[in-house]
């Protein structure tokens, strides 16, 4: 993060931001050198309106964190739902289990900002993280498996509802007139 930019109407400098993001739900509770570590290792990326983010079926090791503007999850061409609250954050399950996205999601505001951060670069060898830590990240993907089989299996019966829904009802007219 070796530049600036205008969020919030206000310019920030290096600095600004990595206050800013430690300010984020999922950073605020960290000490402050862990997560000034973590943040350091990402970067600030700005999409415009529709612009795609990430594509349903590509593999990634990248999160993305909202700092500003908003976001719209969609898979198989049907809206899951918008997102506008700083902090937010995505692409956490495949990132972790190495699977390909079960969404796509596109900036649905102009000047979008992302603070995307790459999971693989946290945790290699040379990682501010401890051993414990790492050892917690194992439990978090097995979890991720796990969410991701039920997700499926929900995916998959609200496709048959839907069919079913959609399919012409059989009656059967037993009797005479």
């Amino acid at each position: 993060m070796g530049y600036s930019i205008t969020l919030h109407d206000k310019k920030m400098q290096k600095e600004d931001l990595i206050d800013l993001i430690q300010k984020v739900g999922f950073f605020k509770d960290m000490p402050a050198d862990q997560s000034r570590k973590i943040i350091e290792m990402g970067k600030i990326k700005r999409y415009g309106k529709g612009d795609i983010v990430l594509k349903e079926g590509e593999i990634s090791s990248k999160i993305y964190f909202l700092l500003k503007g908003g976001f719209m999850v969609s898979s198989e061409g049907n809206v899951l739902f918008y997102e506008t609250r700083y902090g937010e954050f995505f692409g956490e399950i495949a990132a972790i289990d190495s699977q390909p996205r079960s969404a796509f999601v596109r900036a649905n505001q102009e000047n979008s900002y992302f603070f995307i951060l790459d999971i693989n670069d946290i945790f290699n060898k040379e990682s501010p993280l401890s051993d414990g830590e790492k050892f917690y990240l194992k439990i978090c993907r097995t979890f991720a498996e796990r969410l991701r089989a039920n997700d499926q299996k929900i995916t998959n019966l609200s496709k048959e509802i839907n069919k079913r829904k959609k399919a012409p009802e059989k009656f059967t007219f037993e009797g005479g007139l």
